[in-house]
């Protein structure tokens, strides 16, 4: 059992909604326009695995949850083209 998203440190939030962006990102890049939901998982998943890698100890459920309350905000900025880092 892992954290829950706000129990995490504000460096580690901003790394995980990076990665997050970041995948979304490479699964839009690959399709052309924003990823559709059957690619969710898949970008959770990328997500997650990099913060296993990292020592976040967070649920996948919750990178889960998080992801799906963020996706309006990553598909108004990747329609933008804005790329940068959040903070």
């Amino acid at each position: 059992m892992g954290k829950k998203f706000g129990d995490l440190r504000k460096d580690q939030r901003l790394r995980m909604q990076g990665w997050l962006f970041d995948a979304y990102c490479q699964a839009g890049d690959s399709e052309g326009c924003p990823p559709s939901r059957r690619r969710y998982e898949e970008i959770i998943r990328a997500a997650y695995g990099r913060a296993q890698r990292e020592g976040i100890v967070i649920s996948l459920e919750e990178v889960r949850r998080y992801y799906t309350s963020k996706v309006p905000r990553f598909r108004k900025r990747f329609e933008r083209g804005d790329r940068r880092l959040a903070g």
